[in-house]
């Protein structure tokens, strides 16, 4: 049930797509790049050799897939950031993998982290598609949810003195916050300054959110004060 509902098992091997791209909904730039990457990019760059990862985690870990709220199955799972996609095999065995499609019916939970895909929207750009974490609770009002992107780096910048040194090729890593109300299909990103971020929120509520970043001193830049700031207003009243 599992691989004919949302699976393409057309095998992608050493991370070689042998499938279609609207079969997979991979996206083919990212995948000639991170397939140039790890068989070795410029003659002789192994993967190992680049600073950080592509990925969440390195490993495959059996994880939950559901139909909208439904679960299906359990599959090894591991997210790829580069590529923004979750990469799937039947078991830690198996060398080959897939690419779990892409739908806004279909999630996942990988190492308790649950990931949807999903519509969102950064600041003063147009939306885009992608993968994000949520990090509160999905069936409240507010959700917050992050996400990550990662840029590789290449080996740009040479040495310029015999005392310094080359800029290694890399993964950048990049995080951004964003809300999903009941309301919306389209998650918004968060603003940094609290003026703007009471906008996202009934009217009625903007005291009490003023009020509560004041007596917790909230950091809107650390994640775990952006988690207590979402449970505090999920948990107003804010029909009455």
């Amino acid at each position: 049930m599992i691989v004919s509902l949302i699976l393409n098992y057309s095998v992608v091997a050493q991370g070689l797509s042998e499938a279609p791209a609207y079969q997979q909904g991979r996206n083919l730039k990212l995948d000639d790049l991170f397939n140039k990457v790890k068989k070795g990019y410029k003659d002789g760059l192994p993967l190992d050799k680049i600073k950080g990862s592509p990925y969440l985690s390195e490993n495959f870990t059996r994880g939950d897939v559901y139909y909208e709220t439904n679960p299906i199955g359990k599959l090894y799972m591991r997210y790829n950031i580069f590529s923004d996609e979750i990469e799937i095999k039947k078991n830690t065995k198996h060398q080959e993998y897939a690419a779990l499609i892409k739908s806004t019916l279909i999630n996942c939970v990988i190492n308790d982290q649950k990931l949807i895909y999903g519509s969102f929207k950064p600041i003063n750009k147009i939306a885009e598609n992608g993968y994000l974490i949520s990090l509160t609770n999905p069936s409240k009002a507010h959700v917050l949810y992050k996400r990550i992107k990662k840029i590789f780096r290449d080996r740009g910048v040479e040495a310029s003195t015999s005392l310094s040194k080359a800029s290694p090729a890399k993964f950048s890593t990049f995080i951004s916050y964003y809300i999903l109300t009941e309301d919306s299909q389209e998650a918004k990103e968060l603003p940094r300054k609290s003026k703007k971020l009471y906008l996202l929120f009934p009217e009625q509520d903007h005291s009490s959110i003023s009020n509560f970043i004041k007596g917790q001193k909230i950091n809107l830049k650390k994640e775990k004060d952006l988690i207590q700031l979402f449970n505090f207003i999920n948990n107003l009243n804010s029909k009455n």
